[in-house]
């Protein structure tokens, strides 16, 4: 006999479909087609999920023929819910958690493969610069990306500038080894602002101007050990003295005004590169460039590029290269010239016009009510001083003349009466026409901020100058002490300003020929885009061409690379496995996961 005969007992909830059934089946049936047999016979729907039971509490398996569990005449199966949904979850969970396996693995391959091709790591490089002036050392650290732009750095100042311990260092004349000591402190701000596995590549440089220049004329082994002092204390800090004679040397006037004017162009944007780091609009002039005039303590400079067309001396062109183009400059340095050097030479003009007999000697330039006595011996000893005279202190007192102050520098410092080219600044000096703007810094803008004319803008008419300059001049050395001055730089020059007020106007208008309307071309600064103005940063844009560009690195190293790689492909592998896990689930989850329209035959 083919068939036989089962009892289906349901243990289901009172609300749920109930009924008692004997049911005659084939002995080949499964388990599966005997569930569709008691849905037939109690009108269950389908798509209800229910499981049988056996007398042991086994659950049968749905794809189980009904010999498999000893199923005869008689049987009872239980009918019943338990089993059902637990078997549904485990199909979902698997399902789920094989979906989650699989993105996350291609996700993250996807992505590190995005991030290790496409965003690259700039790979920064650092130099530090000693301007050493006349008046005192600052320290520069300047900061640009190694792949450097078609040649040249796109540099910007990192940090505050730090100036060295004392005045200059040509002020160590008898004390050479102070001058390296008087770096130390700075050379240690520099380690703080500079990334230390930096430091042993990066590049240190000093550069000595017209102070240096000078003592070089007067004593050149002082003016050498004072630069081995330096050498040797750069030799030892935790950077890189590429090389003892270039990379710390005393500049020439040429240089300090070209590099000066690369400074300038660069903040002005003239070059046209990206500066990610400035805030707001960049500065920048309808004309192609911007000059650069600079007055020191002991020279001053003048730097622009002169109309089309003009044709320049060759002691006085300069071409420089930056970003790939050049550029053809006009520049000259006046030694002897800057603000400090300027007031020697009106001191010796006045002690040599007056009898040796004479120690008190009034001095037209200086406030009233100021004295000042100083060695005959010092004011002759600088190389800007001609002549000698007897060895006396000298007393001067001051007078505050402004009319005869202006006539004194004017014939002293200034001879118009021959120009062998076809036009000139003074003493002799090709200039062509100044041409566009400029940038006036040093002790141009100390003069015109402590007369309170930068608060507002860079830029005043000449008229304004004037103005300013008397109302200095009609001060007497009593009044000038009421005035706040915070910097000590100014305060020490607090009786030389009316002096340097009239020198300005003098050298800018009379000597190198800003006109009236001109002059209010002039932009007095001290900073721009967050950057000193002066020769330092034009010096590093310029150095930078000799430097080995660096290629910007992947943000993922190829060993993380390699091991994210693996990690996200046992992702994709876990994903397989457990497809192939819920596949079976599937399988054993039998009808429950099935949709019929009909009972199907048994």
């Amino acid at each position: 006999m083919n068939k036989t005969e089962v009892i289906v007992q349901n243990i289901i909830p009172p609300d749920e479909p109930q009924g008692h059934f004997s049911i005659k089946i084939s002995k080949e049936a499964t388990v599966e087609d005997l569930l569709k047999q008691v849905y037939k016979e109690s009108n269950v729907p389908v798509k209800l999920n229910f499981s049988l039971r056996s007398n042991g509490h086994n659950i049968l398996q749905e794809r189980d023929s009904l010999s498999k569990h000893n199923n005869v005449d008689g049987s009872v199966l239980h009918w019943s819910r338990e089993g059902a949904g637990k078997k549904r979850f485990k199909c979902n969970i698997l399902c789920f958690l094989a979906v989650l396996s699989f993105l996350s693995g291609a996700a993250g391959i996807v992505t590190i493969c995005v991030i290790r091709l496409l965003y690259l790591e700039s790979i920064m490089s650092y130099a530090i610069v000693f301007d050493a002036g006349s008046t005192h050392t600052s320290m520069f650290v300047y900061e640009w990306d190694g792949a450097k732009l078609k040649g040249t750095a796109v540099v910007r100042q990192l940090g505050e500038t730090c100036d060295a311990k004392g005045r200059g260092i040509g002020s160590f004349e008898s004390n050479p080894s102070g001058a390296g000591a008087s770096l130390m402190d700075c050379l240690k701000e520099a380690e703080t602002l500079i990334p230390s596995d930096k430091h042993s590549n990066t590049p240190v440089y000093l550069g000595a101007t017209a102070d240096m220049r000078l003592l070089h004329l007067r004593n050149p082994d002082a003016a050498e050990a004072i630069l081995n002092s330096v050498r040797d204390t750069l030799s030892v800090s935790k950077f890189k003295l590429i090389n003892r004679k270039t990379s710390v040397k005393i500049i020439s006037g040429a240089d300090e005004g070209v590099f000066s004017w690369v400074t300038s162009n660069f903040l002005t944007n003239f070059f046209n590169v990206e500066m990610p780091w400035v805030k707001g609009p960049i500065p920048s002039f309808q004309n192609p460039s911007a000059g650069a005039i600079d007055l020191g303590g002991a020279s001053a400079q003048i730097t622009f590029i002169p109309e089309e067309g003009t044709v320049i001396p060759e002691d006085y062109s300069h071409t420089v290269k930056l970003y790939g183009e050049d550029y053809n400059v006009y520049s000259h340095s006046f030694l002897c010239y800057g603000a400090d050097q300027m007031l020697n030479t009106i001191h010796a003009t006045l002690i040599k016009a007056t009898n040796p007999s004479i120690s008190v000697i009034e001095h037209v330039c200086l406030p009233k009510g100021y004295i000042i006595t100083e060695s005959s011996s010092k004011i002759f000893a600088s190389p800007c001083v001609s002549g000698s005279v007897e060895d006396k202190n000298v007393t001067f007192k001051g007078v505050g003349n402004q009319k005869e102050c202006t006539a004194l520098l004017s014939d002293t410092l200034f001879n118009k009466t021959s120009c062998p080219y076809s036009q000139c600044s003074f003493n002799g000096v090709y200039q062509p026409t100044v041409t566009g703007p400029f940038f006036a810094f040093s002790t141009f803008y100390h003069v015109s901020d402590i007369m309170n004319l930068t608060q507002n803008s860079a830029t005043f008419g000449m008229g304004e100058f004037e103005n300013a300059t008397t109302k200095m001049c009609e001060k007497t050395w009593s009044e000038l002490l009421e005035i706040p001055i915070t910097k000590p730089e100014n305060q020490r020059n607090r009786m030389n300003y009316c002096t340097r007020a009239q020198y300005v106007r003098l050298l800018l208008h009379n000597n190198f020929n800003f006109t009236e309307e001109q002059w209010s071309s002039i932009n007095f600064v001290s900073k721009v885009s967050g950057s000193e103005v002066g020769w330092t940063l034009g010096f590093i844009l310029n150095e930078s061409d000799s430097y080995v560009a660096s290629k910007a690195s992947p943000k993922i190293s190829i060993v993380q690379f390699g091991l994210l790689m693996l990690l996200f492909c046992f992702f994709i592998i876990a994903a397989v496995g457990l497809a192939s896990a819920t596949s079976k689930a599937y399988v054993s989850c039998g009808f429950m996961y099935m949709r019929r329209s009909s009972y199907d035959a048994i």
